[in-house]
């Protein structure tokens, strides 16, 4: 049903709810993709629950900039710097920078690789991983699951759109470079993202490589002359590929079932024999040049190769999300699965040896949870996974992170030291919480990482969260954590906020279903309102009078003036729309803004000069799109800088209308801001931390 461009939001919501009612959260069961997927989705479909076309966004904003004057309305002074994370210490067990999906070697030169990241783009190393480089942040899809190089031209190259493993991007179809992956142009493989399809993966004819194959969700697809039209020659859902070695003719294709075909993919045949035919999600093939009669598929469900476990002993894993076979190009025996972990037989798959695991550092050779790619390039193994890109030069033995210089992270918030600006924490998918110091980065918090904060009388004093209101303190500058939930009954939202109140650093207001208070920096919690219902997922403090509150579900916002003895629903003028995002000004706790999620033009930012008693649109002509943060920068001009699903924006009291202020920046969605008095804007993104300087705020 997440899949269904036609289900229903909460239909799909119900339904998972209903799944998980009474049962014990695993890990490796699905829980946490829907969540992070219910996270996304639901600001943006409130409160209908109808998906929204998945090129809704690309659509509005291009509408945008055909409307605009865009030498006029984009800012000249924003110059946005990536500040990473590119690199990683960690004191944590989850480390690592961020989601690959695939690989592929130049074929003369060893040293140069190229990586595709779900949401992060196509990235290119000449010197074996030392160090990347990228030339895609301004294509309209990230997503990269696919890539094929001509053997005879190498400078010609294809790439598969969008993400074929959990469709965080949708493919626009397959893009063709013929300078080596410094220009991409379409080709006649084109698609619009609302038709949310995905390449899992994109075959090259090794000796005539005018001929393509594409395996995609809607299909097989060829082409006979380089890319120019493509023919489908089997319907269906696939998610691999190969030609056997030494004969290109025959061709293997899987999905839910295997197809072999011998005429280059012009026509396939179904081979049931000695395979599952129930039980399946999902199957991946591997050949090898060792020997070119020996087929692998795994399929999950498999026998646990798949799990958490270096024994196989647990029940977890998830193979719809994260499944990769690879073996050997010298001896056809020895193959490689990966799941949550690496595992090798050298049997040919009779038994099989843990060789990674997925918690740092303990046990075998540490390798990031969810393996979405194992490749050969010449005799040393590659894997993509959730937290990057890794080598091993010995069979599964030994592993190096190679992923230094990857801008892919997945960050869904961050936190500052006021009087430091090279202090600074984000919480980000599938790589927990990580410090950025003086341009190192360590990782110092596991999970999902969310909400950070940094007590501004003591930089050693650090808040984090893990999902769904996971509240932890560190005391030694975030080199440990321990859990200050304490005496909090309810849980909070995936993403839970908090903030520090501005005059007492001990004090603290965290969001769950009510407000909850500590004046101990969390040794203890008081709940301070009385709501009942939705979690909360947004919560400002007044910076000049911290009795003066705002909190909201999603579509009702509430303020209290004593500190949470009294709240009072402001929510009437607003236009019922989620509320993503609540900034009050510093020099006067009636001024606040409020922005909007959601695909209702000219509904995106409201502004309240007497404590909500009353709201203005102050949209101005801001693109239809989905908006995520906003912040206001201390100044007696009222300046707001506002993120969205495609861009960011600027306004302040001497301007008419919204200026975009993304120079610098990827073309993907922004997540909160933080504008520091150290005089500089901070940015997280879907794929990495940056940082412009503006001028030092009063």
């Amino acid at each position: 049903m997440m899949k269904d461009p036609t289900a229903n939001f909460y239909d799909t919501q119900h339904s998972f709810n209903n799944y998980w009612q009474g049962r014990t959260i695993e890990k490796g069961k699905g829980w946490m993709q829907f969540k992070r997927w219910e996270y996304f989705m639901e600001p943006r479909v409130f409160p209908s629950g109808n998906l929204p076309d998945p090129d809704q966004a690309s659509k509005a904003f291009i509408e945008y900039l055909a409307s605009h004057d865009i030498s006029r309305v984009r800012a000249s002074n924003a110059n946005w710097t990536p500040l990473g994370p590119s690199s990683w210490m960690t004191v944590s067990y989850n480390p690592g920078l961020g989601r690959i999906n695939c690989s592929v070697a130049h074929p003369t030169n060893s040293n140069i690789i190229f990586v595709g990241s779900p949401s992060g783009g196509l990235w290119k190393t000449t010197d074996g991983g030392s160090t990347w480089s990228t030339v895609t942040d301004d294509l309209t899809v990230l997503g990269v699951t696919s890539i094929a190089i001509d053997l005879t031209n190498p400078n010609t190259m294809y790439i598969a759109t969008g993400d074929g493993d959990a469709g965080d991007t949708y493919s626009i179809g397959v893009l063709k470079s013929t300078d080596g992956g410094n220009t991409w142009n379409s080709t006649g493989l084109n698609w619009a993202v609302w038709q949310t399809r995905t390449i899992s993966k994109l075959l090259i004819h090794p000796t005539s490589p005018n001929i393509l194959l594409a395996a995609t969700n809607n299909g097989v697809y060829k082409t006979t002359n380089s890319g120019v039209t493509w023919t489908q020659t089997l319907t269906g859902s696939y998610k691999d590929m190969e030609f056997k070695p030494g004969d290109p003719t025959t061709v293997y294709v899987c999905g839910l079932q295997f197809y072999k075909s011998t005429n280059t993919g012009d026509s396939f045949s179904l081979i049931i024999s000695g395979l599952p035919t129930s039980g399946i999600n999902r199957m991946a093939i591997v050949v090898t040049d060792a020997n070119s009669d020996y087929v692998y598929v795994l399929a999950c469900n498999s026998p646990n190769l798949l799990g958490y476990e270096t024994n196989g002993s647990d029940v977890g894993g998830q193979g719809w999300y994260d499944l990769a076979i690879a073996v050997s190009p010298t001896n056809a025996n020895e193959v490689y699965t990966g799941g949550i972990n690496i595992w090798q037989s050298t049997n040919g798959g009779v038994t099989w040896t843990n060789k990674t695991y997925w918690y740092y550092p303990l046990a075998s050779a540490y390798v990031h949870a969810d393996i979405h790619a194992l490749d050969f390039h010449g005799s040393i193994l590659y894997t993509g996974t959730d937290g990057g890109f890794f080598r091993s030069p010995d069979g599964g033995t030994t592993w190096t992170d190679l992923s230094t210089g990857l801008g892919i992270t997945q960050f869904y918030r961050i936190g500052g030291y006021p009087a430091d600006e090279n202090l600074v924490y984000g919480g980000s998918q599938d790589n927990g919480t990580n410090r950025y110091n003086t341009s190192a980065w360590t990782h110092v918090l596991g999970a999902d990482g969310m909400e950070t904060a940094i007590d501004y009388n003591n930089y050693n004093i650090v808040y984090a969260c893990i999902q769904n209101g996971g509240l932890r303190k560190s005391t030694d500058g975030g080199n440990s954590f321990t859990s200050i939930k304490s005496n909090i009954t309810e849980n909070g939202a995936w993403v839970t906020p908090y903030v520090i109140d501005p005059f007492n650093s001990q004090a603290l207001f965290a969001g769950f279903q009510n407000v909850w208070k500590t004046t101990n920096g969390g040794t203890s919690w008081s709940n301070i309102s009385a709501f009942t219902g939705s979690t909360l997922n947004a919560l400002a403090v007044a910076p000049s009078n911290p009795n003066y509150i705002y909190t909201s579900t999603s579509s009702i916002i509430y303020r209290t003036t004593n500190g949470g003895a009294n709240w009072t629903n402001i929510s009437a003028g607003l236009p019922g729309l989620f509320i993503t995002y609540i900034a009050v000004a510093n020099n006067n706790p009636d001024k606040i803004w409020v922005t909007l999620s959601g695909y209702s033009s000219g509904l995106k930012v409201y502004s309240s000069m007497n404590g909500g008693s009353t709201w203005t649109n102050v949209s101005g002509t801001l693109p239809n799109l989905p908006f995520n943060c906003i912040v206001y920068a201390n100044s007696s001009n009222d300046a707001l800088y506002v993120g969205a699903d495609v861009g960011l924006y600027y306004r302040d009291n001497s301007l008419s209308d919204w200026q975009l202020f993304n120079t610098g920046l990827p073309g993907n969605c922004v997540l909160p801001l933080m504008a520091g008095e150290f005089g500089n804007l901070l940015l997280s993104s879907r794929n990495r931390l940056a940082m412009m300087p503006v001028r030092r705020q009063q």
